[in-house]
């Protein structure tokens, strides 16, 4: 008797933006069909014309209920009826950006039906102005399914991140940190190591908010406020880290190995660094959802859309990786 396979269910993300066109490259590799059952939620006529315009090899198998998903072959559910008479690649409107809220949303309703989510890129600002009161697919998932906190954790060849603050402005990332918060973030992050990868004793180095880890008060009170009782409440709970290192001496102690992971204070701090090293390679990971959920590690890029032009390589990579967590659920 053959062993079921997972069935992960992918968002196509912004219509008009590369996620259609990563998700379609991605479903023309046999290794990954042989891995999962895709199951696509999106707009079935954005995808067709994407894999016409690039001459895919895909024929989609439409589905209204997750359990008719079938192996070997793309499934999708058509979710919206995008006017392709209006419609081209790199198009920036409410309209379309707003459609991708039904495929999130269509995600969080049937979790319980599938295996593992990967997401592909949306349009935050559109999204906003569309009335759509996450700043992102992190918070709207940690919202929606009652989560009290998860982290995003990027996975790459030389380095892992994770995150105690997302999609904040800089002025307001102090505002958003707590003791508790920080140790939160360092304990998922423990986890996340020993669950995931097998550390037993993980070297988690946590990064300082300002300037040389606020040289002592000088540049900010922050790291000694906040940052360095968070570090000891996490020892406390069994969760060893060290610091608050300065951010610029921190990623290259990482990068040569001193740490298995890196704890980063906001958004820019722990993803310049890691797109520097493993852009277009990496994973996201939302850590501490009650389902797996994996996301690319790049944005719409609207200016490349439906130009063949994008590489699929991140969206091979959070595929897959999801369906590993995903199989380690199923035995």
């Amino acid at each position: 008797m053959s062993k079921r396979l997972p069935c992960i269910a992918l968002t196509m993300g912004a219509p008009s933006g590369v996620g259609p066109e990563v998700l379609a490259k991605a479903l023309t590799l046999p290794e990954l069909m042989e891995r999962c059952v895709p199951l696509v939620l999106g707009d079935r006529k954005v995808m067709e014309k994407i894999c016409e315009e690039l001459a895919l090899p895909l024929r989609w198998h439409g589905i209204d209920e997750p359990e008719e998903a079938r192996p070997g072959v793309p499934n999708l559910m058509n979710l919206t009826h995008v006017d392709m008479s209006r419609f081209h690649w790199g198009l920036q409107s409410v309209e379309l950006s707003y459609a991708s809220t039904f495929y999130i949303y269509k995600a969080i309703q049937i979790r319980e039906r599938v295996d593992a989510l990967v997401t592909a890129p949306i349009h935050k600002r559109m999204l906003a102005e569309a009335g759509f009161p996450y700043p992102g697919h992190s918070e709207m998932l940690v919202s929606e399914t009652n989560t009290k906190q998860s982290i995003m954790l990027q996975i790459g060849e030389r380095l892992k991140v994770a995150h105690v603050t997302n999609h904040y402005p800089l002025k307001e990332v102090a505002g958003h940190l707590s003791v508790e918060r920080i140790a939160g973030a360092i304990r998922l992050a423990y986890e996340a190591m020993r669950e995931l990868f097998d550390i037993r004793n993980p070297r988690i180095g946590v990064a300082g908010l300002n300037p040389h880890a606020g040289e002592g008060g000088l540049f900010g009170t922050e790291d000694i406020e906040l940052i360095t009782p968070a570090i000891l409440l996490a020892k406390e709970q069994g969760c060893p880290a060290e610091g608050p290192v300065s951010a610029d001496v921190l990623f290259h102690r990482a990068v040569a190995g001193d740490y298995d992971v890196v704890v980063a204070m906001y958004h820019d701090q722990g993803y310049v660094p890691f797109r520097l090293i493993d852009f277009q390679k990496g994973v996201n990971l939302q850590y501490g959802l009650p389902i797996i959920r994996t996301s690319v590690d790049h944005g719409t890029a609207y200016d490349i859309a439906g130009k063949g032009l994008a590489s699929e390589e991140s969206m091979v990579r959070s595929i897959l990786f999801a369906a590993e967590l995903a199989s380690r659920n199923m035995t």
